[in-house]
Protein backbone atom coordinates (compact mmCIF):
# COMPACT_ATOMS: atom_id res chain seq x y z
CA UNK A 1 0.00 0.00 0.00
CA UNK A 2 1.66 3.42 -1.15
CA UNK A 3 1.99 6.34 1.35
CA UNK A 4 -1.03 8.10 -0.20
CA UNK A 5 -3.16 5.03 -0.07
CA UNK A 6 -2.77 4.82 3.73
CA UNK A 7 -3.43 8.54 4.22
CA UNK A 8 -7.03 7.76 1.97
CA UNK A 9 -7.74 4.43 4.38
CA UNK A 10 -6.82 6.37 7.38
CA UNK A 11 -9.65 9.42 6.49
CA UNK A 12 -12.10 6.58 5.30
CA UNK A 13 -12.09 4.64 8.35
CA UNK A 14 -12.12 7.97 10.78
CA UNK A 15 -14.92 9.20 8.63
CA UNK A 16 -16.75 5.38 9.05
CA UNK A 17 -16.16 5.48 12.66
CA UNK A 18 -18.38 8.57 13.03
CA UNK A 19 -20.86 7.23 10.69
CA UNK A 20 -21.27 3.99 12.50
CA UNK A 21 -21.39 6.01 15.76
CA UNK A 22 -24.42 7.85 14.14
CA UNK A 23 -26.45 4.64 12.83
CA UNK A 24 -26.14 2.89 15.91
CA UNK A 25 -28.32 5.64 17.24
CA UNK A 26 -30.27 5.93 14.59
CA UNK A 27 -31.31 2.37 13.24
CA UNK A 28 -32.07 -0.38 16.27
CA UNK A 29 -31.47 -3.46 13.81
CA UNK A 30 -27.56 -1.48 12.74
CA UNK A 31 -24.63 -3.73 13.97
CA UNK A 32 -21.44 -2.53 12.20
CA UNK A 33 -19.83 -1.12 9.27
CA UNK A 34 -17.22 -2.90 7.02
CA UNK A 35 -15.45 -1.89 3.75
CA UNK A 36 -13.24 -3.00 1.06
CA UNK A 37 -11.45 -1.07 -1.62
CA UNK A 38 -8.77 -1.66 -4.44
CA UNK A 39 -6.82 1.92 -4.34
CA UNK A 40 -6.15 0.82 -8.05
CA UNK A 41 -9.34 2.44 -8.61
CA UNK A 42 -10.35 4.22 -5.90
CA UNK A 43 -13.72 6.01 -5.32
CA UNK A 44 -15.57 3.36 -7.46
CA UNK A 45 -14.01 0.40 -5.75
CA UNK A 46 -15.01 1.62 -2.81
CA UNK A 47 -17.53 -1.09 -1.15
CA UNK A 48 -19.03 -0.36 2.19
CA UNK A 49 -21.12 -2.96 3.82
CA UNK A 50 -23.79 -2.22 6.27
CA UNK A 51 -24.18 -5.13 8.80
CA UNK A 52 -27.41 -5.39 10.39
CA UNK A 53 -29.20 -7.77 12.87
CA UNK A 54 -30.60 -11.59 11.61
CA UNK A 55 -34.23 -10.37 11.61
CA UNK A 56 -33.82 -7.24 9.72
CA UNK A 57 -35.98 -7.40 6.41
CA UNK A 58 -32.76 -6.05 4.00
CA UNK A 59 -34.86 -6.25 0.76
CA UNK A 60 -37.43 -3.61 2.46
CA UNK A 61 -35.12 -1.63 4.43
CA UNK A 62 -32.29 -1.23 1.02
CA UNK A 63 -35.24 0.18 -0.81
CA UNK A 64 -37.47 2.11 1.66
CA UNK A 65 -36.42 5.67 2.61
CA UNK A 66 -34.87 4.43 5.78
CA UNK A 67 -31.90 3.00 3.14
CA UNK A 68 -31.82 6.29 2.00
CA UNK A 69 -31.05 8.00 4.99
CA UNK A 70 -28.45 5.50 5.77
CA UNK A 71 -26.75 6.03 3.00
CA UNK A 72 -26.94 9.38 3.36
CA UNK A 73 -25.27 9.51 6.37
CA UNK A 74 -22.54 7.61 5.34
CA UNK A 75 -22.22 9.59 2.03
CA UNK A 76 -22.30 12.95 4.02
CA UNK A 77 -19.27 11.73 6.53
CA UNK A 78 -17.14 10.36 3.86
CA UNK A 79 -17.65 13.52 1.80
CA UNK A 80 -16.13 15.13 5.35
CA UNK A 81 -13.17 13.04 4.32
CA UNK A 82 -13.32 14.54 0.58
CA UNK A 83 -14.28 11.16 -0.77
CA UNK A 84 -17.13 11.18 -2.95
CA UNK A 85 -18.91 7.80 -3.64
CA UNK A 86 -19.43 8.35 -7.42
CA UNK A 87 -22.48 5.44 -7.18
CA UNK A 88 -23.86 4.97 -3.54
CA UNK A 89 -26.94 2.86 -4.33
CA UNK A 90 -24.81 0.21 -5.53
CA UNK A 91 -21.41 1.04 -3.36
CA UNK A 92 -23.25 0.85 -0.03
CA UNK A 93 -24.05 -2.39 0.57
CA UNK A 94 -27.10 -4.09 3.21
CA UNK A 95 -26.23 -7.61 5.00
CA UNK A 96 -26.37 -9.54 7.52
Amino acid sequence: MKKSDKKIESRLVKQLRVACDELKGACDDFLWLSHQVNYQSFPQSLEINVMFAEFADIEQLSQSCQGDEIRAIIASQLIKADIRLPKPQQQIVFNQ
